[in-house]
């Protein structure tokens, strides 16, 4: 660009026509105009034929002024709208305001007192409120710990006589609870007398089977192809305990 060009005033865009207030108006009041003489110039006789059959017959001469008011209000409120119309898109693109003018009418001042606590944006920080320290949680008492019974300790043979026993727990029987209630003694009926039974042979106590001999016996009568893994371990406890319980010159022997 050169200097001279620089020095020239920038020339404005003209304008349109229909962007001037005064052209809907104008081109309504022409309108008006147009229609009504036209009407007023027609021959009597033409608006005779043509308000025949119709209401306007009975208004007689006057019926040529009504169709002209009637045409000029009809055209002219017409021209007037349209050219409002195109008038106002003309003017709003040229009067539009741009995106920045539009955001900033939308935008909001920020209340420092309402939004940040403070009585204005530089107020220093020291004097503004803050929340207090959240006190520390209480620690939690430990829950008690129950003091369990000592295992007991037994040996193979004790462990083959506990009718409940399984491969890890034995399950003992609980404590009878004591009554403190009184008891009642059953009243006792007597008993009509019967004879005395003829003396008996006492006969000498047999010895009592012990359990464990028992149970091995079961164990070593079933197949070992039966037999589950807590009753094979059974059976060679067993077997293991008579081994070393029994003499030497017996365990020989068998």
């Amino acid at each position: 660009m050169t200097t001279g060009q620089q020095d020239q005033p920038t020339q404005r865009r003209p304008r349109k026509l229909s962007s001037h207030p005064a052209f809907a108006p104008m081109l309504g009041v022409w309108g008006a105009a147009l229609a009504g003489l036209s009407i007023m110039v027609m021959p009597p006789v033409l608006i005779a034929q043509f308000s025949k059959g119709t209401v306007l017959m009975l208004l007689g001469h006057q019926a040529q002024v009504v169709l002209a008011i009637g045409g000029a209000l009809l055209l002219g409120g017409a021209l007037f709208m349209i050219a409002s119309r195109a008038s106002r898109a003309e003017r709003g693109g040229a009067d539009a305001p741009s995106l920045v003018a539009r955001a900033a009418s939308h935008v909001r001042a920020i209340d420092p007192k309402h939004e940040l606590g403070s009585a204005s944006l530089d107020e220093p920080l020291e004097a503004m409120p803050f929340a207090p320290p959240v006190p520390a949680p209480s620690p939690v008492a430990d829950a008690p710990v129950l003091a369990l019974p000592q295992p007991r300790a037994l040996d193979l043979a004790e462990f083959a006589q506990l009718p409940g026993r399984n491969a890890v727990w034995v399950e003992e029987a609980p404590a009878p609870i004591a009554d403190d209630a009184v008891t009642l003694e059953p009243r006792v009926e007597a008993e009509p007398v019967q004879p005395s039974p003829k003396p008996e042979v006492a006969t000498p106590p047999s010895p009592a089977a012990n359990p464990g001999t028992a149970a091995l016996t079961r164990l070593r009568a079933m197949p070992v192809q039966e037999l589950s893994v807590i009753q094979m371990v059974e059976r060679f406890a067993g077997a293991l305990h008579e081994h070393r319980t029994t003499a030497p010159g017996t365990a020989g022997n068998r």
